[in-house]
């Protein structure tokens, strides 16, 4: 299982929230760990709580064996898949993504799945990697996948940090920055 979240805020309280979420998403992978229920969950767990945040969220299951991956996205910004190759592509469409949770208690969410062939990717991360003050997000997106295509091939290991050099120019104070790198191997 694999996941990453942003909740609205920044301080105790939205990290307190956040935690909040995650321990609530524990509980429910435990009943019932399909994606889209999970994710449905979380959000009418989050719209009875008395707070005036949101958050996004993608949660999903990776099967080691075969490579098979699913998951579900509340608002989150686009799931990377990438091969070897430098082939990158996003998961941004309207019919693979749900709305922020916090907001509809009665939303659904989409689940998405993909196989993971021996060398792909799956790159997840926090709107602080692709945003810039003064920019469309679209330009932060192109500038991501043009990156994971030039640097695909190279070790895993130093893979999210030359995203932070390339894409996003370093951390110099901007929003928080979260990667989560799942690469699959021989």
């Amino acid at each position: 299982a694999f996941a990453v979240g942003d909740v609205s805020g920044h301080g105790v309280e939205a990290a307190a929230l956040m935690a909040q979420l995650r321990n609530a998403k524990r509980a429910f992978v435990s009943e019932d760990p399909s994606p889209a229920e999970v994710m449905g969950r979380l959000n009418r767990y989050l719209c009875q709580l008395d707070t005036e945040h949101y958050a996004t969220v993608v949660f999903g299951l990776l099967d080691l064996a075969d490579g098979r991956c699913r998951w579900a996205s509340a608002g989150h910004p686009a799931p990377a898949v990438f091969g070897p190759d430098g082939c990158t592509v996003l998961h941004d469409g309207a019919h693979e993504r749900g709305p922020l949770l916090g907001f509809r208690p009665h939303a659904t969410y989409p689940e998405v799945q993909r196989v993971l062939a021996i060398g792909d990717g799956l790159l997840l991360y926090t709107d602080g990697l692709v945003e810039r003050r003064g920019e469309d997000i679209d330009t932060g997106l192109a500038a991501l996948v043009q990156a994971l295509g030039e640097l695909a091939a190279g070790p895993t290991a130093h893979l999210c940090d030359r995203l932070m050099e390339v894409v996003a120019g370093g951390h110099e104070g901007r929003d928080d920055v979260c990667q989560l790198l799942i690469r699959r191997r021989a």
